[in-house]
């Protein structure tokens, strides 16, 4: 299943928050089941190679909110990350 990613970090700059927010990441889930509201997400290791270069390192991630939309006929939860 694909899930979309959105990132937010108030030690972004506000243009590059909004950025994130128009450009979701997309991955691949193979996990059965996604996170929570409040779990912690190591986005470094989950999204990798689909991470955009402007990610400040060291930031903890957590899953601030969980929405679903249909894309393309098929629904898909979108994760609405937080870095702090």
């Amino acid at each position: 299943m694909k899930i979309a990613i959105h990132l937010y970090s108030k030690f972004h700059t506000e243009k590059l928050n909004e950025w994130f927010y128009g450009n979701e990441i997309l991955i691949d889930w193979e996990l059965p089941f996604i996170p929570n509201k409040g779990d912690g997400f190591d986005v470094d290791e989950i999204i990798e190679h689909n991470l955009p270069e402007s990610v400040r390192e060291g930031l903890c991630w957590d899953v601030s909110a969980i929405d679903y939309r249909r894309k393309n006929g098929v629904v898909m939860p979108m994760l609405y990350l937080r870095g702090e």
